[in-house]
């Protein structure tokens, strides 16, 4: 976008360059979808055309190369297709932003005239009076119209700030489960008092010895029963954290602020669920991570988090770890319960 929107004029700047984009993702996502067919056509000479040492050893390669050509493509038409979705809603919003700013200037106009005429002075005091009367009432009208201009400016600029988060909570959300990118390396606009960092590793037993559960059932109970784990609101889809759901937390310092409430990806391993922070307004900024794992010790298992967090709330970073053991102690012991209501052990 050339120019920043404003809540006087939300549809500001152009989309053509994002729309531009989109067709490029496009044509890209198109080229890879033929590659990975090709290379599927390619995987047919196995076993019957080539055997022997090193047809075993590039077929394992083939087929790994074949399915990340597949991640790449469908990653890249779900970027092309949230770009597209982005256009159009700034596209709305710039011809029903227009038809507004016509209409709140014409107002303005028309109440700049009026004005004027009724300073509008003559002789004849009765027809003066008549006549003031009579604009009035159509000053009142004008002034209506361009409170209501300005009032539908105001929501069409929340229209934008939401379809402006979409996107690149969207986008995020792609990066999240394709790239393997560092907390830093995910652009965002944060504050002056957002600038601060942290990192720690904190470990909570569950009071389960590995003669009762594996790690992988442990995990399983954790991925399905988020609402009652986690010590703060958890909302999320249906069947738990799954590769690419998007979960909302929300109330998670407890203060009231409203940098408690932040939206996160989540990716999965048989023993372990990460966040990735893909919203702007949470404590932590787009791309932290906290890592939720299952790992044993001494015969007993514990459930480990471990936080990379940048472009943080300063005022959080300050008692970040007395905050986060008193939250994650809690969770332990929410886990510890579910595992006795609902597990095998």
């Amino acid at each position: 976008m050339s120019e920043h929107w404003t809540e006087e004029n939300p549809g500001l700047g152009s989309t053509d360059s994002v729309a531009r984009l989109a067709s490029m993702l496009d044509s890209t996502s198109t080229l890879l979808a033929k590659g990975e067919s090709d290379i599927r056509e390619s995987l047919s000479i196995f076993p019957d055309e080539w055997e022997g040492v090193s047809a075993r050893v590039a077929a394992p390669q083939i087929e790994e190369t074949k399915t990340r050509v597949g991640v790449l493509s469908d990653a890249t038409a779900a970027v092309k297709t949230a770009l597209n979705a982005y256009t159009n809603e700034v596209d709305e919003i710039k011809s029903r932003a227009n038809t507004q700013i016509f209409l709140r200037d014409a107002a303005q106009d028309t109440i700049k005239e009026i004005s004027s005429n009724m300073l509008v002075i003559t002789t004849d005091h009765f027809a003066d009076l008549n006549r003031n009367l009579d604009l009035d009432a159509k000053l009142a009208a004008a002034r209506a119209g361009r409170e209501e201009a300005i009032s539908s400016l105001k929501s069409l600029a929340q229209r934008r700030q939401k379809a402006d988060e979409v996107v690149l909570e969207s986008v995020r959300t792609v990066i999240s489960e394709h790239w393997n990118l560092s907390p830093e390396a995910y652009p965002s606009d944060r504050s002056w008092e957002q600038q601060g960092s942290y990192e720690y590793t904190m470990d909570h037993s569950l009071a389960v010895s590995t003669d009762q559960y594996t790690a992988k059932e442990l995990m399983d109970l954790f991925k399905k029963y988020p609402s009652e784990i986690f010590p703060f609101t958890v909302k999320g889809p249906d069947g738990g954290f799954q590769d690419g759901a998007v979960f909302e937390l929300s109330k998670t310092l407890g203060f009231g602020w409203g940098v408690e409430t932040g939206t996160v990806a989540v990716k999965t391993t048989d023993t372990s669920v990460k966040f990735t922070v893909v919203s702007d307004n949470y404590f932590d900024g787009p791309g932290s991570t906290i890592e939720f794992s299952i790992i044993e010790k001494d015969g007993e298992f514990y459930l480990r988090k471990v936080a990379d967090a940048e472009k943080a709330q300063a005022t959080v970073v300050a008692g970040v770890t007395f905050g986060a053991n008193d939250t994650w102690k809690k969770q332990a012991e929410n886990f510890q319960s579910i595992i006795k209501r609902y597990g095998s052990g």
